[in-house]
């Protein structure tokens, strides 16, 4: 079963993000496809039954998660679009993301939380063998990239066709280039299913 297709609450879980985007007023999308990318299309068509607009482009190599874009170069007409990632779930108004975005007038707009985590452990610092000082389970407060994202469309010409690259190396390359890339801080419900305990952990405590 690809990713986007595993039940959340006997919905898939891309079914899920686009109703939270739809939501917001967006109708047309571009699913970029790779792995059972052929149970994806079949699933959800041109995307009428689920009252959206949909089409689809299909890598004939994984190309990370930012490559499958050069792929959309001649498919996106928009000055600006809202990319995510399948396996994000969020509340986040998109349309709020979008309007910042454009009056920032940014190249790059990522959606930004605030994540604090717990070492389980205490943290000790050593120099040589003479310890220094240690904390108890401590706390680390960071700001982290939610996987949402607005772009203009000109960020595109900066990926090389059906080249692998990730989200993170654009950004980078973006930031390189001095186009303005900017965070925009959100406080709404935010799940990352990337990965089988992250997803046993949501359906275990989601309601």
């Amino acid at each position: 079963v690809p990713k986007a297709l595993i039940n959340i609450k006997k919905v898939p879980m891309l079914s899920i993000v686009i109703d939270n985007i739809k939501k917001f007023g967006f109708k047309n999308y571009i699913l970029t496809t790779f792995y059972k990318s052929k149970k994806i299309k079949d699933y959800y068509k041109n995307g009428k039954n689920f009252g959206v607009n949909i089409k689809y482009i299909k890598e004939s190599k994984p190309l990370g998660t930012a490559g499958s874009l050069s792929l959309l170069k001649n498919n996106i007409k928009q000055q600006n679009f809202l990319l995510t990632n399948c396996d994000v779930l969020s509340e986040i108004n998109y349309r709020s993301l979008l309007d910042f975005h454009i009056k920032n007038k940014a190249d790059l707009t990522i959606a930004v939380k605030r994540y604090i985590s717990q070492n389980n452990y205490g943290e000790i610092s050593i120099k040589g063998v003479r310890v220094k000082s240690i904390v108890e389970k401590p706390k680390n407060d960071i700001i982290i990239n939610s996987g949402i994202y607005v772009l203009k469309n000109k960020c595109l010409k900066f990926l090389k066709y059906n080249q692998h690259r990730d989200m993170n190396e654009l950004i980078m390359l973006l930031i390189k280039n001095k186009k303005k890339v900017i965070a925009f801080p959100f406080y709404d419900d935010w799940f990352d299913l990337g990965t089988k305990e992250q997803l046993r952990i949501y359906k275990k405590y989601s309601v």
